[in-house]
């Protein structure tokens, strides 16, 4: 249907008044060159298809121009118009209408006799501005039409879309109500489901997490806070939306996703890997403060995520600070937050702090020796108190956190050295643990490996067949300085060299770790004593299910890790 067809009542409303003036006939057809309106004799020919002799027509919807025609049936646009030299009319005159510069239609005056005829022809002038007028005029219906369609479709849209996204959506009306509200906002507010039509209140704060405004929200005197954005609709009857994902109270939330997002499986079937999985689920179950201790690249937060994880406060938020990553200048307000400062461009918002973000939930600070004794002195306070100020004001803000730090340096020492405060001390190291590295449980390497070559795989959709015994070798020789890490970046690095054919040979090998490369002839590599005390573990406990089972419990093996070594190194029964 053309755009013409949806506003018809309207063009024959007013051509029929305009036709009654001027004692004329008028037509109106649209660019398929259907009759969308007509008066006189066209009124009994409305929605009839006039293209096999419409000739005028045609052409005036190719040039966009007005055309008089004085002598219909002759006139060299009526040519191949079936009623060529026999027309009934008298006198034309036909004008584009037009939509935005675009033609949509065309509208014609024409006369039937020649009273008609010189009616048009005695003040020509007029009836072609009139004419035009009348174009204008139901282009422009024809516009308005359209703009308020595509609202009300874009609307409708608009309202199919909030129901479905996961944030929190209130749209507001041009009356500061609520116009519709989805079931996310719904639930995160606690609020009733007749809520709509109702009073609401939206303001900014001041303060921002994340990128993202505080607003405050007033619902007829119930008073919340979010964070989120509030986007400006400018439309005839709505004003905005507000879109956020949780509420922010004295009580603050911030959703998993706001969190770090890490592959929580802790790798490894070696004793003191065991050891560690065991330790993280007895720590898991306290609120005790916690100082992990292991060297770069080892996994502290990996092991942060997994005690925070496996404890009660996993539904609320753990939030993460890593002071190796912050300038020392903006340590403080990334830990503390501070307020709105009018005479500081930098700090014209204010800033909710991670120590803020955490209440009720988890804190990960990491790098936690890299710490001025200033802010050491500060998160000592904090800590004992169980409260904080933001820089920049005096309000108290009391926090309920669990403290978890790590550190790659040894604590103990510079407290010794006066570098770090002895109680501040005392206090994260109340749980104290300790991640081996790599170099400490080279048994785990080859399980690393192929964990880390099937993610890789996956990620760059590559196609793996095997790796070769010599690089298997290689790897477990080297003493991974970097730890899980560096061998992490190594499988990356190799997976992207790896040919078609699959096969992670030695050109696959990093150079630096060939050219670190030491395997002393007379030292046997440890997949040959590896291969041995396997051996060796079966014979005395049997080659049955329990004498395996018994077997691997000695090796420090799970049993899936046994069958795998048994079928690599034949000794599958």
């Amino acid at each position: 249907m053309s755009i013409l067809s949806f506003v018809q009542a309207t063009v024959l409303k007013s051509i029929n008044i305009i036709a009654k003036v001027i004692k004329v006939d008028i037509e109106v057809v649209d660019t398929n060159l259907y009759r969308i309106a007509g008066t006189g004799k066209f009124a009994i020919k409305i929605n009839q298809d006039m293209s096999l002799n419409g000739y005028v027509y045609k052409n005036i919807l190719k040039i966009g121009e007005t055309k008089v025609i004085t002598d219909p049936g002759i006139d060299l646009y009526c040519k191949n118009c079936k009623n060529y030299k026999q027309c009934n009319e008298t006198f034309e005159i036909a004008t584009p209408i037009k939509m935005r510069d675009k033609v949509i239609g065309v509208i014609g005056l024409v006369s039937f006799n020649e009273k008609q005829k010189e009616v048009l022809e005695s003040d020509l002038d007029l009836y072609v501005a009139l004419i035009e007028q009348i174009a204008d005029f139901i282009g422009s219906k024809a516009y308005e039409y359209l703009q308020k369609n595509n609202k009300d479709s874009s609307i409708e849209n608009l309202e199919k879309i909030i129901s479905k996204i996961d944030q929190c959506a209130i749209v507001v009306n041009k009356k500061d109500e609520i116009e519709n509200i989805n079931k996310n906002a719904l639930n995160q507010l606690n609020l009733r489901k007749n809520i709509l039509r109702n009073n609401i209140i939206i303001k900014k704060t001041g303060d921002e997490i994340q990128g993202k405004l505080e607003y405050s929200i007033n619902i007829n005197g119930e008073k919340f806070n979010v964070i989120g954005e509030l986007i400006n609709i400018n439309d005839e009857k709505y004003n905005n939306i507000l879109l956020f994902d949780n509420v922010v109270s004295n009580n603050l939330n911030v959703s998993k996703s706001e969190n770090i997002n890490k592959n929580i499986e802790i790798i490894g079937d070696s004793k003191l890997i065991k050891q560690l999985k065991k330790e993280i689920k007895m720590v898991s179950k306290s609120s005790s403060s916690i100082l992990i201790r292991g060297d770069s690249g080892s996994g502290k937060s990996l092991v942060a995520y997994n005690i925070w994880n496996e404890s009660h406060k996993s539904n609320s938020p753990l939030i993460v600070v890593d002071c190796n990553l912050v300038p020392e200048e903006y340590l403080e307000a990334e830990l503390f937050g501070y307020v709105k400062n009018n005479g500081d461009s930098s700090k014209s918002r204010g800033q909710i702090g991670k120590l803020e973000m955490a209440n009720k939930g988890t804190i990960f600070i990491n790098g936690i020796s890299e710490l001025s004794l200033y802010l050491q002195s500060k998160l000592l306070r904090a800590i004992k108190e169980n409260q904080i100020n933001r820089i920049g004001s005096n309000r108290i803000i009391p926090i309920d956190v669990r403290i978890i730090a790590g550190t790659n340096k040894d604590i103990k020492a510079l407290v010794d050295k006066n570098l770090f405060i002895k109680d501040l001390y005392y206090i994260l190291n109340v749980i104290p643990m300790k991640i081996p590295p790599l170099r400490e449980r080279k048994e785990d390497i080859e399980e690393l490996v192929f964990y880390f070559i099937d993610y890789f795989c996956e990620l760059f959709d590559k196609f793996f067949y095997k790796i070769e015994d010599d690089v298997i070798d290689i790897l477990y020789s080297y003493s991974w300085p970097g730890n899980v890490r560096e061998l992490k970046n190594t499988i990356e690095f190799m997976i992207n060299m790896m040919e078609h054919d699959g096969i992670l040979n030695i050109n696959t090998i990093p150079q630096n770790i060939l050219e670190n490369e030491i395997i002393e002839k007379d030292i046997t590599p440890i997949r040959e004593l590896e291969k041995k005390e396997i051996l060796k573990a079966l014979n005395i406990y049997g080659y049955d299910f329990e004498g395996k089972k018994k077997a691997a419990e000695k090796l420090g093996l799970s049993m899936a890790t046994l069958y795998r070594k048994l079928e690599k190194y034949g000794f599958s029964k």
